[in-house]
């Protein structure tokens, strides 16, 4: 039997997509490396709802975001915190889903879905399953 339990939640064109573990209830997510969290290069990276997703500038105006996850290596050792690189739509979707804290500079705030939002989401997404093989 199976470690994981995968439900597909949603993905993000040349992001990253995010799954459910049915058993524990967590959100992991995966990059193109492998079709599940568990069969990517770097193992499971689960979504660390203790840190913010984070949008900063550097003095040279470059623009970083990244969302923090907890690295579970493919070859055993310790779960450690890291942080993977994203697009500004795919922080945004993941702070209104999954309530993730988003600072931006240091500020913290909180992204919420309007009810509208939410029921036309439902509808794509389950146009999208149809279309989905995962």
């Amino acid at each position: 039997m199976s470690k994981y339990q995968w439900t597909k939640v949603f993905s993000i064109r040349g992001g990253h997509k995010y799954f459910r573990d049915e058993i524990t209830k967590m959100i992991a997510l995966a990059d193109d490396s492998g079709s599940t969290p568990d069969r990517t290069e770097d193992g499971v990276l689960w979504l660390d709802y203790q840190r913010c997703v984070c949008i900063k500038t550097s003095a040279d105006h470059t623009t970083y975001i990244t969302i923090p996850v907890l690295h579970e290596s493919r070859y055993g050792g310790p779960v450690k915190k890291s942080c993977t690189t994203s697009s500004t739509k795919e922080a945004v979707e993941v702070c209104a889903r999954f309530g993730m804290r988003l600072a931006l500079e240091g500020e913290r705030f909180l992204l919420v879905r309007a009810e509208s939002e939410v029921a036309e989401q439902g509808r794509t997404e389950r146009d999208a399953d149809q279309n989905c093989d995962v």
